[in-house]
């Protein structure tokens, strides 16, 4: 049987060594119970039979999910470890071409004990970090982007690099950060020119930042989490593809481009901690066609949908800054009560909106928020 100890599981060699066998692949030919007092009694016994046929009992059970085509809910739902994913290389990719589907890693665990047994650390959660820590000069990209899951350990490295340049002068191309260093420049554009399927996306780049970031709110008692829109215009770019329309105007020429709506992390001083979210989205107009009246379009649909996945990330981060406050910044194009009604329930979270919340919708949210006494909005004009 497979062994997850082979490469997956973080513990000293020796240990690894001699425990390897005792993490066993889950082989097709094993049931799935939907219940977890099932699987807990199936594997208890499974492991038992093993015992007098190859002399040992498993402690783990390891299994894969092809999520191209398949959500592993049962996994998730019978308390299996969602550890990792693949990276699509498969046994005999010696060409590095990882053509394989990206599988997602589950464990699950027969043996409570299994990490003092295999002499494996427990898991560390995220601590603490200072304003500063970590961003000196030569190491500042190593730690903001090091480690980013992009397929390809290369690529990771490629980033940081590609990250380092590009901060060492900011208001120059990374043609003109590299002076010069042509293989480094085309190595970065091979990097970025990906399928929209590949693992490299801005999420994947922004990953390793953003753990940062958290850590950095840890540090603070109060942190402005800033949302805001900007357009990226690429009008002069006559053969780049996959741009939205961004405006037009009464001859009907269109400007081409791209919409970023990001939230970004400051200290009641003012010293940046860095960015929590970043969307890019090709904005298209609206049919002609679509006839929908406004109030009966989806608000997934709609643009200012980008400002209530802002606040959901705010939401969800509450719950590992016990300590932090979040004080979330809006301007008016979050005046919407769908906006703000998706935050009511927390307490340390706060909106502030500016400059044109309406009189009418304070009202309803007061309403609201007096009943509920879990969260407090305010409101500057």
């Amino acid at each position: 049987m497979d062994g997850l100890g082979h490469g997956s599981t973080p513990c000293a060699p020796a240990p690894r060594a001699w425990h390897e066998s005792l993490s066993a692949a889950h082989q097709r030919a094993l049931p799935q119970p939907s219940l977890p007092v099932l699987w807990a009694w199936y594997c208890d016994r499974w492991g038992r039979t093993l015992r007098p046929k190859y002399g040992y009992r498993p402690w783990l059970v390891e299994s894969f999910v092809d999520t191209e085509h398949f959500l592993g809910t049962c996994y998730k739902a019978t308390n299996w470890i969602d550890i990792g994913q693949t990276q699509g290389r498969g046994r005999q990719d010696r060409e590095n071409k990882a053509a394989k589907s990206v599988k997602t890693i589950y464990v699950y665990a027969i043996e409570p004990q299994w990490r003092a047994r295999m002499g494996v650390a427990e898991p560390v959660g995220l601590v603490p970090l200072e304003i500063g820590q970590g961003l000196d000069a030569d190491q500042w990209a190593a730690q903001e982007f090091g480690g980013a899951n992009l397929g390809d350990s290369r690529l990771a490295e490629r980033l940081v690099s590609s990250a380092q340049a590009l901060g060492a002068m900011p208001g120059r191309t990374l043609s003109g950060a590299r002076q010069g260093d042509w293989p480094a420049v085309k190595g970065y554009y091979r990097m970025i020119d990906k399928p929209d399927d590949a693992a490299l996306t801005a999420q994947a780049i922004l990953a390793p930042h953003r753990e940062r970031t958290v850590q950095r709110m840890m540090g603070q008692s109060t942190v402005l989490c800033i949302q805001d829109g900007t357009d990226l215009n690429y009008n002069q770019l006559d053969q780049c593809i996959g741009l939205g329309v961004l405006s037009k105007n009464q001859t009907g020429a269109k400007t081409r481009g791209l919409h970023l709506h990001s939230t970004f992390v400051v200290s009641t001083e003012g010293l940046p901690l860095g960015l929590l979210q970043a969307q890019f989205s090709a904005p298209e107009p609206k049919s002609e066609t679509d006839t929908r009246p406004q109030p009966s379009i989806p608000i997934e649909e709609k643009k200012t949908f980008a400002w209530i996945e802002g606040l959901r990330t705010c939401v969800e981060l509450d719950k590992q800054l016990p300590g932090t406050r979040q004080i979330c910044v809006m301007d008016r194009e979050a005046d919407s009560l769908n906006s703000l009604m998706s935050s009511v329930k927390r307490v340390r979270l706060i909106c502030w909106c500016a400059p044109s919340m309406t009189a009418s919708l304070m009202i309803r949210l007061g309403i609201s928020l007096n009943r509920s006494g879990t969260a407090r909005f305010v409101a500057r004009w």
